[in-house]
Protein backbone atom coordinates (compact mmCIF):
# COMPACT_ATOMS: atom_id res chain seq x y z
CA UNK A 1 0.00 0.00 0.00
CA UNK A 2 0.65 3.75 -0.43
CA UNK A 3 1.99 5.74 1.87
CA UNK A 4 0.65 9.01 2.21
CA UNK A 5 2.59 12.04 2.87
CA UNK A 6 1.43 14.41 5.47
CA UNK A 7 0.94 17.11 2.22
CA UNK A 8 -0.59 16.49 -0.93
CA UNK A 9 -0.08 18.72 -3.50
CA UNK A 10 -3.76 18.37 -4.88
CA UNK A 11 -6.48 19.50 -3.27
CA UNK A 12 -10.53 19.09 -3.87
CA UNK A 13 -12.62 21.89 -2.69
CA UNK A 14 -16.46 22.04 -2.17
CA UNK A 15 -19.09 23.81 -0.49
CA UNK A 16 -21.48 20.97 1.59
CA UNK A 17 -24.89 24.03 2.33
CA UNK A 18 -27.75 22.03 3.84
CA UNK A 19 -28.26 18.41 4.69
CA UNK A 20 -29.62 17.30 1.72
CA UNK A 21 -28.99 13.59 1.09
CA UNK A 22 -27.74 14.16 -2.28
CA UNK A 23 -25.17 16.85 -0.90
CA UNK A 24 -24.23 14.11 1.13
CA UNK A 25 -23.84 11.98 -1.36
CA UNK A 26 -21.86 14.29 -3.50
CA UNK A 27 -19.34 14.85 -0.31
CA UNK A 28 -19.02 10.77 0.13
CA UNK A 29 -17.86 10.74 -3.70
CA UNK A 30 -15.09 13.72 -3.65
CA UNK A 31 -13.61 11.81 -0.58
CA UNK A 32 -13.73 8.53 -2.08
CA UNK A 33 -11.79 9.71 -5.53
CA UNK A 34 -9.77 11.91 -3.25
CA UNK A 35 -8.17 8.88 -1.87
CA UNK A 36 -7.89 7.45 -5.51
CA UNK A 37 -6.19 10.57 -6.91
CA UNK A 38 -3.88 11.04 -3.74
CA UNK A 39 -6.14 15.08 -2.69
CA UNK A 40 -6.61 16.17 0.44
CA UNK A 41 -10.41 16.98 0.73
CA UNK A 42 -11.91 20.35 2.33
CA UNK A 43 -15.51 20.57 2.67
CA UNK A 44 -16.81 23.65 4.37
CA UNK A 45 -20.82 24.11 4.67
CA UNK A 46 -20.30 28.08 4.13
CA UNK A 47 -18.83 30.52 1.66
CA UNK A 48 -16.96 32.68 4.17
CA UNK A 49 -13.50 33.65 2.72
CA UNK A 50 -11.90 34.05 -0.22
CA UNK A 51 -10.05 31.19 -2.10
CA UNK A 52 -6.72 31.97 -3.48
CA UNK A 53 -4.35 29.71 -5.98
Amino acid sequence: MKQRNSRSNRIIFTLAIGDNPMHKAAVASFKEYGKRVDADIIVTPWARDKVHH
